[in-house]
């Protein structure tokens, strides 16, 4: 089943199933997200990347959607009674750390496996029909990448940030 033009509202469970090695309990409700996330009459074009479909509208929603009242960015942290309480909390680390990954480190194409020569932005495939996966939620598959740390000035940072955590995290350990 083609997960990406799924068309149901939602789906229970009404057995035991296993699904890539997770089991899913009897009754067990699941928002169709890849097809809320990919519905083409709320989103122009679902199935590419378009960071500029954000400049007009906070959702990404099409011009000519009426109303966005009662509707959120993503449904991955669920829907009604199972939304997950931390999503806030969830959302807001992640734009800190990807803010903070993005200031420290140069983020280019990696080396090709066959040819061993360093890739170019204009060789490599970011198509979401060939280059991501097709399940519940969404992912890039493995491809060649190459991290690079700024300066010196941010590995400095970067080391003392890490030291600092270390010290918070231990007692937990």
């Amino acid at each position: 089943m083609d997960l990406l033009s799924a068309t149901v509202v939602l789906v229970a469970i009404t057995a035991f199933v296993t699904f890539r090695g997770v089991q899913a309990r009897a009754s067990k409700k699941l928002p169709p997200g890849p097809a809320i996330n990919h519905d083409p009459d709320t989103y122009k074009s679902p199935h590419e990347f378009l960071l500029e479909r954000y400049e007009t509208n906070s959702l990404g929603y099409r011009k000519d959607v009426q109303s966005t009242e009662g509707r959120r960015k993503a449904v991955a942290f669920g829907a009604g009674r199972l939304i997950c309480p931390g999503q806030h909390l969830a959302e807001n680390s992640l734009i800190i750390n990807v803010t903070k990954i993005i200031w420290a480190i140069d983020i280019t194409p990696g080396i090709h496996a066959e040819t061993g020569q360093h890739l170019k932005v204009e060789d490599t495939d970011d198509s979401i029909e060939t280059q991501w996966t097709n399940d519940v939620l969404t992912a890039p598959k493995p491809f060649p990448v190459s991290l690079v740390i700024r300066s010196p000035e941010h590995q400095t940072v970067v080391d003392n940030e890490y030291r600092q955590a270390q010290s918070i995290f231990k007692e937990y350990e």
